[in-house]
């Protein structure tokens, strides 16, 4: 597993004392487990994170917390703790005019949208997020520097908009979200990873619409991705069925 590389990194990485390094990792692993459902791990990790980069790269501070309440935002929304969401929300505003340089602060910016979106989203509140979305674009992909390009992808599933249209009844546009985010548009500036999960949202909503070959060509790719993934993931173990009764 993944957990088990970045462990090892983690080993190296104290060895040589760089808390930079380390705090990345950490990063990394705090957004694995998060996408797991172990939150408990999740918030190590994310502490871990921080109070290193406090340490390392206090020049960073404001930004630094203001990601830190975003990741425990999420665990919180995840747990359905929205009051403390909330809260963290309130923080990430408050924290946003001190945050600098700019390119963090369009990252803060973005994180507090992604934040309140979700929420909406948690709320039930489809319609009003679809109709007052604004377009908040991740700041442009200028050059590939690892910290931006762990930003970029993190966190992992990005369909909020796809899921909103779900919620609303909707799949046609829904399935219209999902099919922009499986495929590469060289004109965009977003240059975010297609994370293996559309594939399998796109093909049970093409199975929902009677679209067998489409659903069909989707699960399969879905699979191929993670024919290494462990066998226990409900999605996997939901495909495999679906794919075989599609098949007959």
């Amino acid at each position: 597993r993944v957990l088990d590389t970045i462990k090892q990194l983690e080993r190296v990485t104290r060895s040589t004392g760089g808390d930079r390094e380390v705090a990345r990792m950490s990063w990394i692993a705090g957004w694995i487990y998060y996408q797991l459902g172990e939150y408990d791990i999740a918030r190590t990790q994310f502490y871990n994170r921080y109070s290193l980069m406090m340490n390392a790269m206090p020049q960073y501070t404001s930004f630094d917390k203001s990601e830190y309440n975003f990741q425990l935002g999420l665990i919180n929304l995840s747990e359905g703790k929205t009051d403390s969401v909330r809260v963290r929300l309130n923080k990430m505003e408050q924290l946003l005019s001190h945050v600098d340089p700019i390119y963090y602060k369009e990252v803060a910016v973005y994180y507090l949208y992604y934040l309140q979106s979700e929420l909406k989203l948690k709320d039930g509140q489809y319609e009003e997020f679809i109709s007052s979305r604004q377009k908040t674009p991740f700041p442009p992909y200028n050059n590939f520097h690892p910290s931006r390009t762990l930003h970029r992808n993190a966190p992992f599933i990005r369909d909020i908009m796809a899921r909103a249209y779900v919620g609303t009844g909707d799949p046609d546009k829904a399935i219209i979200e999902y099919e922009n985010l499986t495929t590469f548009n060289p004109s965009s500036e977003d240059r975010s990873l297609v994370h293996p999960l559309y594939h399998y949202r796109l093909a049970k909503l093409y199975e929902e619409k009677g679209l067998t070959d489409k659903a069909i060509e989707r699960y399969e790719k879905f699979l191929d991705i993670w024919k290494d993934a462990d066998e226990d993931l409900p999605e996997k173990q939901d495909a495999k069925v679906r794919l075989a009764r599609l098949n007959g």
